[in-house]
């Protein structure tokens, strides 16, 4: 979480306790934007998304089919 302010932009160095739910809510909505791809070629944690593809052509496929 960050704010802006005419001096710049600040953020916290630790979680703010109403936000302690945070990484498993990004990590739900995560999931469900790539869920039909999770079992198929994607595996995801967090921020990072692995994609796994046997040649470069599929592999942009599958880039673009998650970044859509």
């Amino acid at each position: 979480m960050a704010f802006r302010m005419l001096y710049g932009q600040f953020e916290y160095w630790v979680m703010l306790f109403g936000l302690t739910t945070a990484p498993a809510m990004f990590q739900s909505s995560i999931e469900n934007c790539l869920r039909p791809y999770i079992a198929d070629f994607a595996v995801c944690y967090l921020d990072d998304i692995l994609i796994n593809s046997r040649n470069e052509k599929e592999h942009e496929e599958h880039v673009r089919q998650v970044l859509q």
